[in-house]
């Protein structure tokens, strides 16, 4: 089931990146320079903080909370990005050959999680995928 925002809220479009390596910042600061996105990195000090803080979605405010084993992995969120865009970005890491396996949008559902509960939420779904395509 899809969950989308409510259009009439004013989102900014925006790439997040969340533990990712410099060449993996670099390809994805050129697509969003590509694309007129803007973008941003955080790291494991924001796993505390709500995705639409981090979305910069108005309303959702710093929760500064700590997390005291904050997962690790490579994270992709996209937040107010049309499809067509989305396409366009995923693309791009294809022919890059970038690997990023945990990918997702902002919904309004995931908003309002802390950000370490939305990657342990990809994990378990990625996971799941996998085994299920075995």
């Amino acid at each position: 089931m899809k969950s989308r925002i409510n259009t009439r809220v004013n989102i900014k479009p925006k790439i997040i990146g969340y533990c990712l390596d410099d060449t993996q910042k670099d390809i994805l600061m050129s697509a969003a320079q590509e694309l007129n996105t803007d973008i941003c990195f955080v790291g494991t000090d924001c796993a505390g903080e709500k995705v639409g803080y981090i979305a910069q979605i108005n309303g959702i405010t710093r929760t500064g909370l700590m997390v005291e084993n904050p997962p690790e992995c490579e994270v992709l969120i996209m937040s107010g990005l049309k499809s067509t865009v989305i396409d366009k970005v995923l693309r791009i890491l294809r022919e890059r050959n970038i690997s990023i396996d945990l990918k997702c949008t902002v919904t309004a559902v995931n908003q309002n999680w802390e950000l370490y509960r939305l990657i342990e939420e990809l994990q378990r779904e990625h996971k799941a995928m996998h085994e299920k395509n075995k």
